[in-house]
């Protein structure tokens, strides 16, 4: 086999040809795994799958503003 000096001849590894390794499971409870390479919420070492599962965890919820 010859040698090349194409830089691009040997890619990049395929991050497909593994598992994803999984951090932990989402604080509100309902076992989304926190994968690592995505976005999730993090507060205070607590790791949260979307918003929804943070405002159900802290027991808070969207609502209008209003003057009274």
């Amino acid at each position: 086999m010859a040698t090349t000096l194409d830089r691009f001849s040997v890619g990049l590894a395929d991050p497909q040809e593994r598992e994803p390794g999984v951090i932990c499971k989402c604080a509100c409870g309902c076992g989304e795994e926190i994968v690592a390479g995505y976005e999730y919420i993090e507060a205070e070492g607590d790791w949260f799958a979307d918003t929804s599962c943070f405002l159900k965890y802290h027991g808070a919820e969207w609502r209008f503003a209003e003057v009274s």
